[in-house]
């Protein structure tokens, strides 16, 4: 009807959100120390996963996460909405 499909737009938008939360990984791994590194690294699927899914103790590990990181917490909000 309008020239597009709805799950196309859908999947570009998750696209560009996994290229950019992945871009935003690797510069927080570059500045962080090599503990902190290996924790990041751990703990991905942590991250990926949805924050209405994760158990209490999981979503205590990821706020750690986004005190470290902020503009982690910001990908990830952006991720909620898509």
């Amino acid at each position: 009807m309008y020239g597009f499909d709805f799950s196309t737009n859908i999947i570009h938008s998750l696209k560009l959100w996994l290229q950019y939360f992945i871009h935003l990984l690797h510069l927080i791994l570059q500045q962080t120390g090599k503990s902190l590194r290996k924790y990041f690294k751990k703990s991905r699927k942590l991250i990926l996963k949805r924050y209405e899914k994760l158990k209490a103790q999981q979503r205590e590990e990821l706020e750690v996460m986004f005190l470290y990181a902020p503009k982690l917490r910001t990908a990830h909000r952006f991720e909620r909405r898509i």
